[in-house]
């Protein structure tokens, strides 16, 4: 029975032994790593202003693409905004967070491409805030003819060219 008992004692002592030892890898998530959270927002500014006009975001896909102090690459992609954790957890390190809307940018469009990134730093236990505001990456514009034009012209054609790829 003594030899019961000094066994289980020894099996006591190893097992607060070992989680002494393993309370830095547990208190800092995995690999020993320091953590910190990211809270993130994601916002459309619409280039006017008016009721008609506020761009929802909630669909827009996230990704967040940085280093850790430790060197290791980290990325982090979410479909839509909505989607997003209340709080995101990283290890510790600068991140650059990019949302747009969905699709690529064409070199023609029917429709406003907005996009934005924001860059940040993620500190140890410590909630770190992101505003990602997106703006128009593609223009729409609308021409508006007089009577005296129309009825001047009857055919014209007209360029507009903003001097890059995506006019």
């Amino acid at each position: 029975m003594r030899l019961l008992n000094y066994i289980a004692l020894s099996l006591f002592a190893l097992v607060g032994f070992v989680s002494c030892e393993m309370r830095e890898e547990i208190k800092s998530d995995k690999d020993g790593m320091e953590m910190g959270l990211l809270e993130l927002s994601v916002q459309a500014k619409s280039p006017v202003v008016t009721k008609a006009t506020v761009v929802s975001t909630d669909d827009f896909p996230v990704t967040i693409v940085g280093k850790s102090v430790d060197g290791e690459e980290v990325e982090r992609n979410y479909d839509a905004v909505a989607d997003l954790p209340e709080s995101i957890l990283l290890p510790v390190g600068t991140y650059s967070v990019v949302s747009h809307t969905k699709g690529k940018l064409d070199k023609q469009m029917a429709v406003p491409y907005y996009k934005g990134s924001s860059d940040m730093e993620i500190k140890k236990d410590i909630t770190s805030s992101a505003n990602v505001t997106c703006r128009m990456q593609n223009s729409r514009i609308q021409l508006k003819y007089s009577t005296e034009f129309l009825a001047k012209f009857t055919e014209w054609t007209i360029m507009l060219d903003d001097g890059s790829e995506t006019a």
